[in-house]
């Protein structure tokens, strides 16, 4: 248990690097892009977008299938 990071600051550190390692460039920049839309959506219908309810989220995705977007 000696080895166990104590310093807050480097576990942050640590957390950000992993998360910018978990995911290929053109998977963020796709989730960007994702998320800008619903904002938009959002926007648009009067809704918070963050934090935000389920209700919203299912809202949303009912709009995609209109649009013929795929929903994956």
């Amino acid at each position: 248990m000696k080895n166990i990071i104590t310093d807050i600051k480097t576990i942050k550190n640590e957390t950000l690097i992993n998360l910018e390692n978990s995911k290929a460039v053109n998977t963020i920049r796709a989730y960007k892009s994702d998320f800008k839309d619903f904002e938009l959506f959002c926007l648009k219908n009067n809704f918070k977008s963050l934090p935000t309810d389920p209700n919203i989220v299912s809202l949303y995705m009912t709009f995609l299938s209109t649009k013929d977007s795929k929903i994956s």
